[in-house]
């Protein structure tokens, strides 16, 4: 576990080895990694990356494959780490409802957690996943950042953030519907409050792009998007209820 020479044998091993608060890195060495389990992040200030990052919206060389019916990443408790430069592959056909490759905030709440730089293969994937969860409704994520990651054929919804999960950002991701008979639903729908999505680029082939709303938001922003919404509704940005406060600018949107 201390060098590339004896690596750990097993990703969990190495987040299990780290100390909290201590800002330890788990860096994964190229390959590709296939799990049956979710793996675990339940310790505060830990990194864990790609030991060669990627150049932004490549597919890395360091892959985790999931071919059953469990979630990929579960992160609770775990403030201010990051998770950088992985490629999640989900190849399993038959998911359970609403199943996630990163669920966040699940067990226990979690702040100021970074997503950056990450690959979502969805293509393949039953039509029930998402591909980030933040907060589940009961535990919040608050001020956390997802950016510079690739969502390739989302087959749910891209990003997902849960009421009560406040003050987070989702900036500069592409989202990117490839295959016509897996459409997201959305590619990031908030139903936090004071959150910010900002330059990222859809092509949405959904019932919309980006959604606020399911419950009353407020103080969103959503600014300078390009969207091309092609799918049945073509609809650019969805406000879901008419309580919604929600600003808009600066976005480009085709239909």
């Amino acid at each position: 576990g201390r060098s590339p020479q004896q690596p750990f044998s097993t990703i969990q091993k190495g987040l299990d080895s780290t100390v909290a608060g201590r800002g330890d890195i788990v860096s994964i060495l190229p390959g590709s990694y296939t799990i049956t389990a979710a793996l675990t992040m339940t310790k505060a200030n830990v990194k864990l990356q790609a030991a060669h990052l990627p150049t932004p919206f490549t597919r890395g060389n360091v892959v985790i494959v999931n071919a059953t019916d469990v979630e990929m990443l579960a992160i609770d408790g775990a403030d201010n780490s990051v998770v950088e430069g992985i490629t999640f592959d989900c190849n399993n056909a038959t998911a359970t409802a609403n199943i996630n490759v990163i669920d966040v905030g699940d067990t226990t709440a979690v702040t100021g957690l970074v997503i950056r730089n990450c690959f979502f293969d969805m293509e393949g994937a039953d039509t029930d996943h998402d591909c980030i969860r933040l907060g589940d409704g009961t535990q919040a994520v608050l001020q956390s950042v997802v950016e510079f990651c690739t969502f390739h054929d989302p087959d749910q919804e891209g990003i997902e953030i849960q009421v009560g999960s406040d003050e987070n950002i989702i900036r500069n991701n592409l989202f990117r519907d490839s295959v016509t008979a897996n459409a997201s639903t959305y590619h990031v729908a908030c139903d936090g409050d004071n959150c910010v999505i900002e330059d990222n680029i859809c092509n949405s082939n959904g019932t919309a792009a980006i959604a606020t709303g399911a419950a009353a938001t407020t103080e969103n922003i959503v600014s300078r998007n390009t969207i091309w919404a092609r799918g049945a509704n073509t609809i650019g940005i969805l406000a879901r209820v008419a309580a919604d406060t929600i600003a808009t600018f600066d976005n480009m949107i085709m239909a």
